[in-house]
């Protein structure tokens, strides 16, 4: 019995109909016995007792089986290194949500009376899709205690996107709270 992968060269079987088998599972949806009789310009009886002899079915699936399942595993390796880079750099990210929150993100381009050209609304755009390169999810809902403890629901992307500038600047005020809060609990 071979103790290897169900598509490695089985004991019995000849080099050629192993190299016709590996451009077999080469032509993935398109594998086609008649395929391999035009590639290897052998006969089609040939290459039929081959697929049966070898099982080439059999191991094309556990094949394509094994490589979805790499696929699986490379896709979320590739999500837990982008979350855990986030989580690296949250305190940059923080930073640069800061700034493009306050129009620091265009260079410092203010209007006659000191504010930020960009609109708010452009800012809260730019700032949603930071954290969503970042692997932050921003909720469509959340609760918020009011000033009584009492809870309060809003919908967070419409109530957001509504904010005045002053109340945006009120929550610019309450992430630097926040970030100032955070980094006295590492001192203790």
């Amino acid at each position: 019995m071979n103790s290897g992968k169900p598509w490695d060269k089985l004991p019995k079987e000849t080099q050629r109909a192993y190299s016709a088998f590996l451009r077999y599972l080469e032509l993935g949806n398109a594998r086609q016995q008649i395929e391999i009789v035009k590639i290897c310009k052998a006969a089609p009886c040939t290459v039929n007792g081959w697929f049966q002899k070898y099982r080439w079915k059999d191991r094309a699936e556990a094949y394509d089986r094994y490589i979805f399942e790499k696929s699986v595993e490379n896709r979320v390796e590739s999500r837990e290194k982008a979350r855990q880079r986030a989580i690296d750099n949250i305190d940059e990210i923080i930073m640069c949500l800061m700034d493009i929150l306050r129009g620091k993100c265009v260079g410092g381009d203010l209007d006659t009376r000191g504010e930020p050209i960009v609109k708010p609304s452009t800012r809260l755009q730019a700032g949603i899709h930071l954290l969503g390169i970042s692997g932050v999810t921003i909720p469509k809902r959340m609760e918020i205690s009011g000033p009584d403890g009492s809870e309060i629901q809003l919908s967070a992307r419409r109530a957001i996107s509504q904010l005045s500038d002053e109340k945006l600047q009120a929550l610019d005020a309450a992430f630097v709270e926040v970030k100032q809060l955070t980094e006295g609990e590492g001192d203790e």
